[in-house]
């Protein structure tokens, strides 16, 4: 019998990203015993995460199915190529004082006046959904020539624009668990309910067993409902 040795390429934000010791819905997702490729990464951008996937599929040959998790349209990826911006503006940031593959995720924080003056006279968000609806219908189609199945979800709530959605009409799937997500301490957590329910959906849509997914899920809410934990990492 033919197995297939394709594997599945999977990106997003933090949410996929997940940590070592916590599970995000990709490795819940690896528990049915796929092959995944997992180039997400933590806080970073739509941009990067739609370029990064594009750029994978152009020098790789070896996934047939792709899954986007898609971020909140307001962070911003800035190129750390000195010490001195390093100091200036990554290391004064509470939340986000790291540098990830020369990049600073700086998200959608404010506390950096650069980050303040960007925010309030420079973020254009219908120019940042019409270029990311665009990229997503183009990726998609790129995917479709070379037999390669697209599947993306929504992490967070998107302004798309009516012009938009008529763009990524049966691309984009959305999902109402992130409105679960935990916003305090100016981080966002993402709830254990989303990675379960993307895992179970991506799961029936790659014709897994699903119902494998929900038992897990059940028993981890029943391990953890006496500690009150229902988030899985820091976005």
């Amino acid at each position: 019998m033919f197995v297939s040795t394709k594997k599945i390429l999977i990106n997003g934000c933090g949410i996929t990203f997940g940590s070592e010791n916590i599970k995000s819905w990709p490795k819940i997702l690896s528990l049915l015993g796929k092959s995944i490729v997992n180039i997400s990464a933590p806080a970073i951008s739509n941009q990067w995460i739609v370029d990064r996937t594009a750029e994978y599929l152009l020098k790789n040959t070896d996934a047939n199915q792709v899954i986007i998790q898609l971020t909140s349209i307001n962070k911003l990826d800035v190129e750390i190529d000195t010490i001195e911006k390093e100091k200036l503006l990554v290391a004064p940031d509470t939340l986000r004082n790291f540098v990830w593959q020369g990049v600073w995720p700086s998200s959608g924080s404010t506390e950096h006046l650069s980050k303040r003056l960007y925010h309030e006279y420079l973020y254009s968000p219908t120019l940042l959904t019409k270029e990311l609806s665009v990229k997503i219908a183009m990726l998609d189609f790129w995917c479709q020539s070379h037999n390669i199945k697209l599947h993306v979800y929504q992490g967070y709530t998107i302004p798309w624009t009516s012009d938009d959605l008529e763009l990524i009409s049966g691309i984009v799937k959305m999902s109402n668990k992130y409105q679960y997500h935990d916003y305090t301490n100016k981080n966002t957590v993402p709830c254990i309910e989303y990675a379960f329910e993307l895992a179970e959906i991506i799961a029936v849509e790659l014709g897994l067993n699903s119902k494998k997914i929900a038992e897990l899920y059940q028993l981890y809410t029943h391990k953890h409902k006496s500690s009150g934990i229902n988030t899985v990492n820091m976005v």
